[in-house]
């Protein structure tokens, strides 16, 4: 896993929530981080509430057994209000991880 100084690539990105982040496919990702503030609906709770002042972190990564089962890993993730993942490919990954 790689942290990016910047990203400037495609801007397409899915959403990822908690309990779906070890469901994941195997394959090459760049992670987008988001932390922020929300500003919560009707019903009080983080679901459905518009996240407002976004900064983000992006990193790179090979979702594989190893890093499912890397709990230091995944605790780290959760300090992000919104986890969005794009799929990459082996070049672009290699590309990233030598930059």
């Amino acid at each position: 896993m790689k942290k990016l100084k910047k990203y400037v690539g495609d801007p397409a990105f899915i959403t990822i929530f908690e309990k779906g982040f070890n469901l994941i496919n195997d394959g090459y990702y760049i992670m987008k981080g988001d932390k922020g503030t929300y500003v919560h609906t009707n019903d009080h709770n983080k679901n459905g509430s518009v996240l407002i002042k976004i900064s983000s972190d992006y990193y790179v990564f090979e979702m594989n057994d190893e890093f499912r089962n890397d709990k230091t890993l995944l605790k780290n993730f959760i300090k992000y209000n919104q986890i969005n993942l794009r799929n990459i490919s082996k070049e672009e990954y290699d590309n990233y991880m030598k930059s």
